[in-house]
């Protein structure tokens, strides 16, 4: 029988999940679209009742927390290799505040540059993702599924090629997966559903380099969710203050 190293397994398990990512939002990608005949009524049905039932969020959280829940349960990994357990919080909470503080200040001054070059007249300027994340609950999630998610992709890439490189290596790797989502280049093509991809881009390199220094999943969560509450805060600031855009222009 074939015997894989602890670091082997966990690398298989992280490619299998991203291999399911990219099959799953190109098979999502492909159903957007009404088919004819029988098949394409089952596949309205459904989608109708998925949306009902919310089962595009369960299915999210599942994807998200599922998996690395296995690998820890199955002893795949360890909570240190997931940046859990074994923290320095003194030192970790003045990298997370340096950092994330710094990034605020530069994604509030891009962001609130953006925001005034637009306007806010035309409620088709505004980001898809405000406008859904305007009770804030999209932000939260979004922290702790999207830091999970990639502090397991981080886990087989730090151990092979070491706490600095690692996790740089993982997060290309994460972007390897999003760009063979058709769903994902079709948004970047758009205004409206690019500013989210690159709102979560960014804070994927600010995440990636708190991890470097910090090895804290939970002070990730929490410097994601203060950028993401940070340019939500701003655009409604923004949205409330603001002069209407006038029409035509």
């Amino acid at each position: 029988m074939l015997s894989l190293s602890y670091s082997t397994r966990l690398l298989l398990a992280v490619l299998l999940w991203l291999g399911l990512y990219v099959m799953g939002t190109n098979l999502a990608w492909w159903l957007r679209t009404e088919k004819p005949g029988k098949i394409g009524r089952v596949l309205k049905f459904c989608k109708n009742w998925s949306v009902r039932l919310y089962l595009g969020e369960a299915l999210r959280v599942l994807f998200h927390l599922g998996p690395p829940y296995l690998v820890l349960l199955g002893g795949w990994a360890s909570p240190a290799d997931l940046g859990l357990v074994g923290h320095d919080w003194i030192s970790g909470i003045g990298y997370a505040a340096g950092i994330g503080v710094g990034a605020l200040a530069l994604m509030i001054a891009v962001w609130g540059q953006r925001a005034h070059l637009l306007g806010r007249g035309d409620p088709t300027r505004k980001p898809m993702w405000v406008q859904q994340a305007q009770d804030g609950w999209l932000v939260l999630s979004d922290a702790i599924l999207l830091e999970v998610g990639w502090a397991f992709c981080r886990a087989p890439f730090v151990i092979m090629a070491g706490g600095y490189w690692g996790p740089y290596v993982a997060l290309l790797t994460v972007a390897l997966a999003g760009a063979l989502n058709a769903g994902t280049r079709a948004a970047l093509d758009q205004q409206g559903t690019r500013e989210e991809i690159v709102l979560t881009a960014s804070v994927a390199v600010v995440s990636t380099t708190l991890y470097i220094f910090a090895q804290n999943l939970w002070l990730n969560i929490g410097v994601h969710l203060l950028l993401g509450l940070g340019v939500l805060g701003l655009q409604r600031r923004f949205d409330k203050n603001a002069p209407l855009a006038v029409s035509g222009q």
